[in-house]
């Protein structure tokens, strides 16, 4: 289930980041800004989904002793 989220997960954020690039908003109105700035909020949350799928092996959080 992990590896099914974590595949997921990556997938949603290279799609996102891509929709991101492709059709960049107009920063100079609020609307391009706000629309801007829940995309990036958007992109770390698929970030933090991936980071916590990931193999326990791989990332070690705490006493490395």
């Amino acid at each position: 289930m992990r590896i099914l989220s974590l595949i997921l997960s990556t997938i949603a954020f290279f799609s996102t980041a891509f929709y991101a690039v492709a059709e960049f908003p107009d920063l100079t109105t609020a609307g391009g800004v706000l629309y801007f700035l829940m995309l990036v909020i958007l992109l770390l949350i698929f970030i933090t989904a991936i980071v916590l799928s990931l193999p326990s092996g791989i990332i070690r959080f705490g006493n490395k002793f």
